[in-house]
């Protein structure tokens, strides 16, 4: 497998790039985080430091989490590649749904890169994929998993790269079931999400079942009922429409919604819940919206 993965680089500091960096810290990683702010940097782990350039010794592994712009990240790549000409490190994007083969296409050295997707919270949630870029090696591969065992993660490996890694694409096809059972009208939204709550959920960790997400409790009471099923219905039917319109990259994303806030750009995930009502049935943790 290689020498273990010792020295960790985190490239960017958002929110998933603050959980990551803990959750090396924590385990004795040697952990730097690259920022341009620096002296601003909130919550950074006690055994992490901020750089804001590159360090002169390469470390084992970078992981980027720098905006879904494949511009942005190609990028960060060439940056990462030219401060390392000799001893290159591994590059993982943090990417949930961009294409890791069109990532890499700029790249000098493409074996040395994959795609490490983690799950929100990042410091707290148990599972991570580990995906394998088109030329990269199974033995770099299982480098990296090895590193987030270590980490306490339970890392999900693929050795071949496909547009949304595993879960996402699992979800996607659960949803698309659901959606159509609905329409042809095999079975009620409250049946279906009985068993998800019931079956799915459990195995998952995350039940939120699409029709909690309209509450007819400013109803009066004489209506509540029906206007719970319709309610219910009209919110399905709207998950439905959003899923056909979004990215097949994307989990739980609105592509009518990335649309709009992003005028004149190749469709991508759109980070914002508030204009997506598809639901998130199989996230983790269960949280109420």
């Amino acid at each position: 497998m290689g020498t273990p993965i010792q020295t960790v680089l985190i490239y960017g500091y958002g929110v998933m790039g603050r959980g990551v960096a803990k959750t090396f810290a924590d385990a004795g990683f040697a952990t730097l985080v690259k920022s341009s702010r620096t002296g601003k940097l909130e919550g950074l782990p006690a055994k992490a430091s901020a750089v804001e350039q590159l360090p002169k010794e390469a470390p084992d592994l970078v992981i980027e989490f720098v905006p879904e712009d494949v511009r942005i990240k190609q990028a960060v790549y060439a940056e990462i590649e030219a401060a390392y000409p000799g001893d290159a490190p591994l590059i993982a994007s943090g990417t949930s749904g961009l294409d890791l083969v069109e990532l890499a296409r700029r790249m000098k050295r493409p074996e040395r890169f994959l795609g490490v997707h983690y799950f929100m919270p990042a410091d707290t949630a148990p599972v991570v994929e580990v995906m394998a870029g088109l030329a990269t090696s199974r033995s770099d591969v299982d480098r990296v998993a090895d590193a987030l065992r270590r980490t306490g993660k339970e890392p999900v490996v693929l050795y071949k790269p496909i547009v949304g890694f595993l879960v996402n694409r699992l979800q996607h096809a659960i949803l698309h079931e659901a959606y159509y059972l609905i329409e042809a009208g095999v079975a009620s939204v409250e049946d279906i999400d009985h068993a998800a709550r019931r079956m799915l959920a459990p195995r998952t960790r995350s039940p939120i079942p699409c029709s909690r997400r309209w509450s007819p409790s400013a109803a009066p009471d004489s209506r509540r009922a029906k206007a719970s099923t319709t309610g219910a219905a009209a919110t399905w039917k709207a998950c439905a429409n959003r899923l056909r319109a979004s990215s097949p990259s994307c989990s739980n994303s609105c592509g009518a919604e990335s649309a709009r806030r992003h005028p004149g750009r190749s469709r991508r995930p759109c980070r914002s819940a508030r204009g997506c009502a598809i639901p998130a049935l199989f996230r983790w943790p269960a949280r109420e919206p």
